[in-house]
């Protein structure tokens, strides 16, 4: 495109040369040059029918059929130009759309925790979509506007090196003063563009948070706080449009005096012949127009360009990040055995902050087809642990492995298929219960469907709603409980027969006899998975394989509900704190 664009921009320069020769030919003009110039002439006067350009009306018919031609010239030129301006950026977009969402899916869990989504929404999926083609494509045109414009100062000064010579000191007062407006303008939509983000956060927060803010009578805050932000968008907007305006005032008035002054000194000038000066006139006059046209288009395409800076920059900053904080993945790795051996964690450390390590050399096994369960008070390190062992996360020390080969040396997409995770709040995608059941698995027969129904305890609610699985469960499931959420998740990653199945609190929604329920369903059939089940309820984990609890990011206690007890130690004291608490309270246990 860039080549065509500069080929382009050669062959309507050269317009210029043959507006000057022609109208120095009919106005009868000897011109200054000779050689080929002068040959041109001569040969244009012994053109048949050139007698009707001859006189001042000639004159002036010779101008408009110039005036004509260019026009026509450069209105076809800008036709091809956009047309293959078009096609290459329609294919940049597609490029880039497949390039967004691979950096998307790319982001390693850890990016998420601390940005805000609405933020991360207009940093991510804008750019891609909108600002990058654009950037790409404007910056194209920059470079093919520079290109064209010094091939039309080099003909400005082929047709007159002294009025060329005379606009050099005009264009530089012009450009020392579009320049004070110009970074005025930069430093504002710097400013936007954080606001905008902020805005965009703010939005988020309102729509996401609106139930919240209502039970906490917080609309007016939120109003004024929405409403101050986009006021201050708005007035730094006004501001800008007033610099725009300014800049362009200081092009038009530089572009009136550049014409002015080379028109002054033909006008006043003794130099060759009235058709000499008629003759270059005209030409410089259109060359010296058509540079100012692409001096304001290049001031027009930087300030169109600032924008997109930031949120151009603000996308290299993500795409630097994901590369940053992605583990190194080995290439054509081989997928996990069909039924994979154990899945061990050796000597593991993590940490969100520095010096602060959330786990502290973990070190334990689970066997395919066993049953382990996570326990331990808030914030001990479960979720963590539980990431890191569904690759989530990734350990700044130590290492997990799946069959004794880390998990990092796995294809991806074989890893994830072997091991399903569920969290307490799952994501509920938009749509009907059936695409949501069979998301992981789009190809899954009704037989499939209903086993995993049943395996989730979810019979009941497809009853609910007349066994119609294609109803819909509005946005991220707001028609379901949060139990129902949280079995919808659950029967949507036993789609997958996952070797081993990770339950992060996957049922603290639910009341102990669903959960009980479900539970069993899961050991009846554990001969097809390994269970890692985190919890609060110890009275649910009783008859696991091994219990596991972690205090303080470390692993205290190890082994069954049986040996545990016998131990009496701070297993035994939390599970007689709830089984007391339970009953004290029966009813209340059973909710």
């Amino acid at each position: 495109m860039f080549l065509v664009s500069n080929v382009a921009a050669i062959v309507g320069a050269l317009q210029y040369p043959l507006i000057t020769v022609f109208v120095s030919a009919v106005a009868g003009g000897q011109a200054a040059q000779e050689g080929i110039t002068q040959g041109i002439i001569d040969w244009i006067r012994q053109l048949p029918g050139l007698n009707v350009f001859e006189g001042q009306r000639g004159v002036i018919i010779s101008i408009l059929v110039v005036l004509f031609f260019q026009i026509t010239l450069n209105a076809f030129i800008a036709y091809l130009y956009s047309r293959v301006v078009a096609t290459v950026n329609a294919r940049i977009a597609n490029d880039l759309l497949g390039l967004a969402a691979d950096k998307a899916l790319g982001m390693p869990i850890e990016f998420f925790d601390r940005s805000n989504t609405g933020e991360l929404r207009a940093k991510l999926t804008d750019p891609p979509l909108n600002d990058i083609p654009y950037f790409i494509f404007k910056l194209q045109e920059i470079a093919s506007q520079l290109v064209r414009l010094v091939v039309t100062v080099i003909v400005l000064f082929w047709l007159s090196t002294q009025l060329a010579v005379l606009m050099v000191p005009v264009g530089i007062i012009i450009g020392l003063m579009a320049h004070r407006t110009h970074k005025r303008i930069f430093s504002l939509l710097n400013a936007m563009r954080a606001i905008e983000i902020k805005f965009a956060g703010q939005s988020h927060e309102l729509l996401e948070g609106m139930r919240v803010v209502k039970q906490s009578n917080q609309e007016l805050h939120m109003r004024d706080a929405y409403a101050g932000t986009g006021e201050d968008l708005i007035e730094r907007r006004r501001v800008f449009a007033i610099k725009q305006s300014e800049q362009n005032f200081v092009l038009e008035f530089g572009g009136l005096l550049m014409i002015s002054s080379a028109f002054g000194v033909l006008a006043l000038s003794e130099w060759g012949s009235f058709g000499d000066r008629l003759g270059v006139g005209v030409g410089f006059f259109a060359a010296m127009l058509r540079a100012y046209m692409q001096l304001r288009q290049i001031v027009a395409d930087v300030n169109s360009l600032a924008p997109q800076l930031p949120r151009v920059l603000g996308y290299a900053d993500i795409v630097l990040a994901v590369e940053k904080a992605k583990p190194v993945i080995q290439k054509d790795a081989p997928p996990p055995a069909t039924v994979p051996g154990a899945l061990d964690v050796r000597n593991v450390w993590f940490q969100y902050v520095e010096d602060r390590w959330a786990l502290k050399d973990i070190n334990f096994s689970v066997a395919p087809g066993s049953t382990t369960a996570i326990v331990g008070l808030s914030g001990s390190g479960k979720t963590t642990l539980l990431e890191i062992l569904a690759h989530l996360r990734f350990p700044q020390r130590g290492r997990v492995t799946l069959d004794g080969v880390d998990l990092d040396k796995y294809d991806a997409t074989g890893l994830r298929g072997a091991i399903g995770y569920v969290n307490q709040d799952p994501f509920i995608f938009n749509g009907s219960l059936r695409r949501n059941l069979v998301f992981a698995k789009p190809d899954a027969s009704e037989e499939e469907i209903e086993k995993a129904i049943r395996m989730a305890a979810l019979t009941e609610v497809v009853a609910g709603f007349n066994g119609d699985l294609d109803v819909e469960m509005g946005d991220r499931g707001r028609l379901l409980s949060g139990g129902q959420r949280q079995r919808v998740a659950l029967a949507r990653v036993l789609m997958q027969k996952p070797a081993f199945l990770i339950l992060d609190e996957a049922t603290s929604a639910l009341d102990i006899r669903t959960e009980r329920v479900i539970f069993d369903h899961l050991m009846a059939t554990r001969q097809e998975r390994g269970l890692i089940a985190a919890t609060h309820r110890l009275v649910s984990t009783t008859n696991f394989d091994r219990i596991v609890l972690i205090h303080d990011g470390r692993i205290v206690e190890e082994g069954s509900h049986a040996e545990l007890m016998a131990r009496g130690g701070m297993y035994a004291d939390l599970f007689k704190f709830q089984t007391d608490a339970i009953a004290f309270a029966p009813q209340a246990s059973l909710a």
